[in-house]
């Protein structure tokens, strides 16, 4: 396996595990509980968890089209690595960004154990993605993050987990809140 797609694969299995905290503290509440906000300003269980699924799967889709047309990709460089590098320091900072509005609707209708199914699914989707990429694929501008721009799959999969990083944080407070 080559140097890159190591990379990859120890992000993702952060990721993993990552998640299966956040899963397996989801599934600690009721469906009702999931669905409490802690106040009607703030998300609840499963808003974080949808609004985290959304997310990737609107990313994977996206890297999805760039790779259908490997000859129209760009290498990456400097500004892709300082774009991830800004990224990852705003999402470890208290500051707050406005949602994309392409996934800032939450439906009325997710329920829990069909969204961990689904995006069980879809990280299943992932791991087959990083694993059939070419190599010569896995440094090109393949993901474009709404506010900051291009980035090589290496990018994409650390704000995966940066952002999932910052929502557990939120998921185990509204957990906490809602389920005294």
């Amino acid at each position: 396996m080559s140097r890159s797609k190591e990379r990859l694969t120890k992000i993702y299995d952060m990721i993993q595990s990552e998640w299966t905290d956040m899963v397996q503290l989801a599934q600690q509440l009721d469906e009702d509980t999931r669905r409490l906000k802690p106040t009607p300003d703030k998300w609840s269980v499963d808003d974080i968890l949808w609004h985290l699924y959304l997310a990737e799967k609107m990313s994977l889709q996206y890297i999805r089209k760039k790779l259908a047309h490997p000859d129209k990709l760009l290498p990456s460089g400097f500004s892709a690595r300082k774009n991830s590098t800004v990224l990852k320091t705003f999402l470890r900072s208290p500051a707050k960004a406005k949602v994309p509005t392409q996934i800032a609707d939450i439906p009325q209708e997710h329920t829990g154990d069909a969204l961990i199914a689904a995006w069980k699914d879809l990280r299943s989707d992932m791991a087959a993605l990083i694993e059939n990429t070419e190599i010569d694929q896995l440094d090109q501008l393949v993901y474009r993050h709404p506010i900051m721009g291009r980035m090589d799959m290496r990018g994409a999969m650390t704000f995966f987990y940066e952002h999932q990083r910052r929502h557990a944080k939120q998921l185990t407070r509204t957990a906490q809140s809602v389920a005294k």
